[in-house]
């Protein structure tokens, strides 16, 4: 299997104070496709079936977080 290059950007920010912690995360930003494993062994292949691990769309996260 064969696919066009593909570049991932991720961005995380984070703020912390007085026992707060906070952060923002962005990942793959430019939303970009492609698959980054590939496994013929685990399904049939005589049906040309396999698994592949694709990169995950653009998505975010955030979380706050208190320390005690």
């Amino acid at each position: 299997m064969q696919q066009g290059d593909y570049d991932i950007t991720d961005a995380v920010f984070t703020w912390e104070r007085e026992g707060w912690s906070a952060q923002l995360r962005f990942n793959n930003i430019s939303d970009e496709r492609g698959i980054t494993y590939e496994d013929t062994s685990d399904f049939d292949t005589a049906w040309g079936r396999n698994s592949s691990i694709v990169i995950r769309p653009r998505n975010f996260a955030f979380s706050l977080r208190h320390y005690f």
